[in-house]
C-alpha cells in the first residue's frame, strides 16, 4: 500500500505505469519506448528529379 501511495504521488503517468508493471514482474520496454520515441519528421533529402 505504501508503494501505491508513493507511485500515485508522481506527476508523470507514464512513469507510474512503468513502476507498477515492474512491481508485477512485467516487461516495460514497449511502454518506455512509447514514452521516448522521437517524433516523425520529413526525410532528410527530397528527390527533385522526375
Amino acid at each position: 500500500a505504501a508503494f501505491a501511495r508513493a507511485a500515485a504521488a508522481l506527476p508523470d503517468k507514464g512513469l507510474r505505469a512503468a513502476l507498477f508493471q515492474r512491481l508485477d514482474g512485467r516487461p516495460t520496454d514497449l511502454l518506455l519506448w512509447r514514452q521516448i520515441r522521437p517524433e516523425a519528421t520529413d526525410p532528410f533529402a527530397h528527390d527533385q528529379e522526375n
